[in-house]
């Protein structure tokens, strides 16, 4: 019966962020009596834990800070505008349903997207050769980022790399709705690591009361760091697969216990 919940007020004033959206980060040392967002080796800003948690616990119950809809669920002029410019940058609607999102959200809100969730590395580009061969999702961002900036009056006086890191954060950090349609970003949810197959939490969307919740799938010692499965039944795949799939949408080579043991689907018939 012991359940552990942590209930992240929407108000931002909680985490250190101005309301008038001023840069300030605390979201680097959260914790409660439970969690604590750290810095780990090679995987970044993470959660960990700080007591000995028991399976099925209750670690998160958490609003999300925005969340997206699917181009065909905006206003129509929104909508045909936006695949219009689609058809015209050969990419998917995605990255302009982001793009909305992103400009929808209030200043306070955009803060936190931008300072306290993982996004795209401006510095790591596609050569000229491998745009032309297949475009990665952040060439994709910028071309969708260039368009914006162009073309709707709100990005006139906007830097075209502020579109593009927060389309990573939505692209990299992106939870589902469950059964809904549309994408979700969470300010502490976000930073769980991933594992294939392993993961010790898995996390569903309750849409009654529009939160995420995240519980512990098994026991999970102190000082472990918490992970979630962002592949969902795509885990049953190889290892190269998995790696591959990481690799082109997260954008990060996983090197998870799974990943670093012999790979059994290779010794399916």
């Amino acid at each position: 019966d012991w359940v552990i919940q942590s209930v992240p007020e929407s108000d931002l004033k909680q985490y250190g962020f101005d309301l008038e959206g001023s840069q300030i980060d605390k979201i680097a040392g959260w914790k409660n009596d439970v969690l604590e967002i750290v810095e780990e080796p090679n995987l970044g800003r993470t959660m960990r834990a700080r007591v000995d948690i028991p399976a099925g616990a209750l670690l998160l119950s958490e609003p999300p800070l925005v969340t997206t809809v699917p181009l065909d669920s905006l206003e129509e002029v929104f909508r045909d505008r936006y695949k219009e410019a689609a058809k015209t940058l050969n990419c998917v609607g995605a990255p302009f349903v982001d793009i909305h999102a992103y400009l929808q959200a209030p200043p306070a809100i955009r803060t936190a997207l931008l300072s306290s969730c993982c996004t795209f590395q401006l510095e790591q580009r596609q050569t000229e050769e491998d745009r032309k061969e297949v475009p990665g999702i952040q060439e994709l961002a910028r071309r969708a980022a260039n368009w914006a900036c162009a073309n709707l009056e709100e990005c006139r006086e906007m830097n075209p790399d502020e579109l593009v890191q927060a389309q990573g954060v939505f692209a990299l950090n992106a939870h589902n709705l469950g059964e809904l349609p549309g994408a979700a970003v969470y300010l502490i949810g976000s930073k769980l690591s991933h594992a294939c197959v392993d993961a010790n939490t898995v996390y569903h969307y309750q849409p009654d009361l529009q939160v995420g919740h995240h519980r512990a799938l098994r026991a999970i010692a102190k000082g472990e760091v918490l992970t979630s499965d962002y592949m969902g039944f795509l885990s049953v795949c190889s290892t190269y697969l998995r790696q591959a799939y990481l690799h082109s949408s997260k954008l990060f080579l996983c090197r998870c216990a799974t990943c670093c043991r012999p790979d059994l689907p290779r010794a399916l018939p």
